[in-house]
């Protein structure tokens, strides 16, 4: 299911290329209304509860969003709620977020209990990125942040290698550790460790 989903997903962008082939839209607008066909099973491996509590550090507003139906169903008013939690805090933009990559944040939060994950960094709108990579951060040009794939993340009370280290069992994509910065920045890309 996994490779139908992603297939989807491309055809999606071929079919509605904006920009660098990713949804953009101002915080302000809205998703269309519409039933989504995509179940649990598409991430068999992940299991979170279909409930996501978030922090956003940047914008410093929280939410708790149950964004899964109990039939499995995605309920698009509430994966609209996400993406604008999720939205560049530059320009307030909002994108798109990727489903496995929600799914792997809730495994995740669910996982350790968390009450919360704190967000240090969603979606980065292309302008923010190359602004933060003009002030000497360290982003990468074609950063998955910038394709809704990626997230920074910290849970209170969790040490950041602990973090790290579950969520590398997950086998689902990129696990960044940055223990100066607090953070482990996971992605839904190729596997892979840094």
């Amino acid at each position: 299911m996994p490779y139908l989903y992603r297939l989807f997903c491309l055809a999606l962008l071929f079919l509605f290329p904006l920009g660098a082939g990713l949804l953009v839209l101002p915080s302000e607008a809205r998703l269309p209304e519409m039933e989504s066909t995509f179940t649990l099973p598409a991430f068999p491996d992940l299991r979170g509860d279909g409930t996501l509590t978030l922090l956003s550090l940047k914008t410093n507003e929280e939410e708790s969003i149950t964004y899964r139906r109990s039939d499995g169903s995605y309920d698009q008013t509430q994966i609209a709620a996400l993406n604008r939690l999720l939205r560049c805090p530059w320009d307030d933009r909002c994108a798109n977020m990727d489903l496995e990559l929600i799914e792997l944040l809730d495994d995740i939060e669910d996982h350790f209990g968390a009450a919360r994950l704190e967000v240090v960094s969603g979606y980065r709108s292309p302008e923010y990125n190359r602004h933060l990579a003009s002030l000497g951060r360290k982003v990468a040009p074609k950063s998955l942040h910038m394709q809704g794939l990626a997230t920074d993340i910290r849970i209170a009370g969790v040490d950041t290698a602990v973090l790290r280290d579950y969520a590398r069992t997950l086998q689902v994509g990129g696990v960044g550790h940055y223990p100066k910065d607090g953070f482990v920045h996971v992605d839904v890309g190729r596997v892979r460790y840094w």
